[in-house]
């Protein structure tokens, strides 16, 4: 499978940017969404108005550009940049962890199984994308490394990003997910593993946590209406999560408990991270009034299909080769769809 590597690296990448290669309407695309509007707003001195550290960034950014009249096509090349480095970051990130067949379906299923991401950029909302699939991603990989592996520089890299995190866009209230985890994930992974030297990590996390989550409800309460809202979302958690996702979510639990299918540990903990900020977001939904609560359910589909992808790698790793079979024909079909609606 390692010879396939290179192939699927970039045949992937030529999907990914084939829109922006078949088509001339970046002007109408960039119209057509006011959050991308509003961004190149920002960055022509039309727009006063940013709100998070990420439009900020984008306006120094591309400052030397303001007055280009291909402003509008440099800030799209920059949304497709953004996407392929979410490919690569899932990539990567899950090859660490777990083994390659995860790197090769855990990608695939969260940007052309499950439609979350792709529906975030066609939206424009790309600091959301950044943050919450190429931050956080590679925060959670330092910090598991730090708790595992006992490196300081992951420590330092991770709680950094961590603290970016927060601060970087509005979805950065998701921080709210590692005081929980903080508190009992990897106070439970320590016990579990007897590392009672751990706490002091735990520690650390949970202020960094608390510190970007008190931030992020100072300067934008209005996010979240912390009133009663019992079960009025919930109607929408599947919305942007594909059945054929889900049948693999299922399907690899119960093969993976059934053959008692064993993960490495930094594997475990962060599998154990991404349920963690997968029930935090879910909770959220059940009983808060939420702004924009579609977003919510996007990201909720996003931790749901990275969970997935990175089971159903491991499964595929252990089980016989119709396994292996079926488990592809399943993400080729469920892929094909929205490839082919992508491209378009």
């Amino acid at each position: 499978m390692r010879k396939l590597t290179i192939p699927y690296l970039v045949i992937v990448l030529i999907i990914i940017i084939m829109p922006m290669l078949l088509h001339n309407n970046i002007v109408e695309t960039i119209e057509a969404s006011s959050d991308m509007k509003a961004h190149v707003s920002i960055i022509e001195g039309n727009n006063h108005n940013v709100s998070y550290l990420g439009q900020t960034l984008l306006k120094w950014l591309f400052h030397p550009l303001a007055d280009s009249e291909n402003l509008r096509t440099y800030y799209m090349v920059f949304n497709f940049v953004v996407l392929i480095t979410v490919f690569y970051t899932l990539f990567f990130v899950t090859k660490a962890f777990f083994n390659l067949q995860s790197a090769f379906i855990t990608p695939i299923l969260s940007l052309f199984v499950s439609t979350n991401i792709l529906g975030l950029f066609k939206y424009g909302v790309i600091f959301n994308i950044i943050n919450v699939y190429i931050i956080l991603p590679i925060a959670l990989y330092n910090l598991v490394k730090w708790f595992t592996d006992n490196k300081l520089h992951n420590g330092i890299i991770g709680l950094s990003l961590l603290g970016l995190f927060s601060v970087f866009h509005y979805s950065g209230y998701y921080i709210i997910a590692f005081i929980v985890l903080s508190l009992i994930g990897y106070t439970v992974y320590g016990l579990v593993k007897h590392k009672w030297w751990q706490w002091k990590k735990v520690l650390v996390l949970f202020l960094i946590s608390l510190l970007g989550f008190i931030y992020m409800i100072t300067k934008n309460a209005w996010l979240v209406n912390f009133g009663f809202s019992p079960l009025t979302n919930l109607q929408y958690i599947f919305m942007h999560l594909s059945p054929v996702t889900f049948v693999l979510l299922v399907s690899g639990l119960v093969y993976s408990k059934k053959n008692k299918i064993g993960l490495k540990d930094n594997g475990k903990l962060f599998l154990y991270s991404i349920s963690c900020i997968c029930i935090t977001l879910l909770g959220a939904l059940a009983f808060l009034e939420i702004t924009d609560f579609n977003r919510v359910v996007m990201d909720f589909a996003g931790m749901i299909t990275i969970l997935t992808g990175c089971l159903i790698g491991v499964v595929c790793s252990y089980g016989k080769k119709f396994v292996n079979y079926l488990v592809y024909g399943l993400i080729i079909v469920g892929a094909i769809l929205n490839i082919t609606m992508w491209v378009s």
